[in-house]
């Protein structure tokens, strides 16, 4: 449950977010002259928990997709603010500031892996999102999907999920010093992936050092997903 803040001051905005004194339900249950049928419709409709979905391999076209998903949900969120703010329910910084928080996003992801920059920027898309965002992992969640997955402060799994972990993969032809230059390029590549994982879960620099010097796909399932602190719940 989360609050309704679409008040006129900053300070009784911040008060209201952290004591959670009016909950949404109740709130829509208030007789209030100025809560209209129109605006308890629109804010009936946006509290609906979205559900969107990131299936397969992780690349330019799934970026693309969640790009759009958040695109219209952002549309929906300025045009929810937009019609309190003129029915005079809170100033349009506060209401901003408010309404995001109604929001509840449940991504699926089913991933085997892909790039790993659609990875990074899925990861830094939705860990930037001023809603309250949870990720679901089923199937398999591998390679750049684990990166994905640990931008949620929520990350849940489902009971058959496998999950993987490994080294970068690449094939480099040219001269010696481009080939060095794309190594050196792929090692910080790594070096994001060892610092978000480590940053986000249990597991150690060292561990993580051990897994991607051995260049061993590195399996594992639920129990182990949870132990690490890779699912939260």
């Amino acid at each position: 449950d989360f609050c309704l803040c679409i008040i006129t001051s900053n300070d009784q905005l911040n008060r209201q977010i952290m004591a959670k004194k009016i909950m949404l339900h109740e709130f829509l249950r208030l007789d209030n002259a100025f809560l209209d049928s129109t605006i308890t419709s629109a804010l009936r409709k946006y509290i609906v928990k979205e559900k969107l979905l990131i299936n397969g391999t992780i690349n330019e076209h799934s970026l693309k997709t969640l790009i759009d998903d958040i695109h219209r949900i952002d549309q929906e969120t300025e045009n929810l603010v937009n019609l309190l703010t003129i029915n005079e329910i809170g100033t349009i910084e506060d209401n901003r500031r408010a309404v995001p928080l109604l929001k509840n996003i449940d991504i699926k992801l089913s991933s085997g892996g892909g790039a790993s920059s659609a990875g990074f920027a899925m990861h830094d898309i939705i860990a930037d999102l001023p809603y309250n965002v949870s990720i679901t992992a089923t199937g398999w969640c591998m390679s750049a999907a684990i990166i994905v997955l640990l931008a949620a402060r929520e990350r849940y799994a489902t009971e058959n999920t496998s999950f993987m972990i490994h080294g970068g993969q690449t094939m480099i032809f040219g001269k010696l010093p481009e080939i060095q230059n794309s190594l050196d390029f792929y090692n910080l590549e790594e070096l994001k992936f060892k610092t978000i994982i480590s940053a986000k879960t249990k597991m150690s620099t060292e561990e993580l050092d051990s897994i991607f010097s051995s260049g061993k796909d590195y399996f594992f399932m639920l129990d182990k997903a949870k132990e690490i602190g890779l699912i939260t719940k």
